[in-house]
């Protein structure tokens, strides 16, 4: 796993500031650019979309009990699983939220619900996307 502390030096010659982020927080929906991002409360949303279902559905999905915040989050593969079960066993999590944006970019024009977002006891935050390497595009 990988995390990066300095968001400003990783998002650097991208189209990351290009974006609109809208999300859903007390049933309104909402849009902020990403630099107003930091100071939303997505620890608080609400998914902005539902695990898809189909006939024969090859990953698994159900809810890992977070003790360490002392809530049932979403999970939709074994993957996303193994990750909440490691930030648990951290403690360092304060609140967790599933699905909590859409990331709307411009150019190319394309949207993104990334997996979690992690509010840190610390206060620090973590945007997650949970991906085996080898589905991760060279555009990503």
């Amino acid at each position: 796993m990988t995390l990066t502390t300095n968001w400003l030096q990783a998002i650097d010659g991208t189209n990351a500031l290009a974006a609109t982020i809208r999300y859903s927080l007390h049933g309104f929906a909402r849009e902020v650019t990403p630099a107003d991002a930091g100071s939303v409360a997505f620890e608080e949303t609400a998914p902005v979309r539902k695990f898809p279902d189909y006939p024969h559905k090859r990953n698994v999905e159900g809810h890992f009990w977070l003790a360490s915040t002392g809530q049932h989050v979403p999970f939709e593969s074994f993957w996303e699983r193994a990750f909440l079960m490691s930030l648990d066993r951290t403690r360092s999590a304060k609140a967790v939220s599933s699905q909590p944006m859409w990331i709307h970019w411009r150019n190319p024009k394309r949207r993104h619900a990334p997996d979690y977002f992690v509010r840190r006891k610390d206060g620090t935050a973590l945007l997650v996307d949970v991906r085996e390497r080898s589905e991760i595009e060279p555009g990503d």
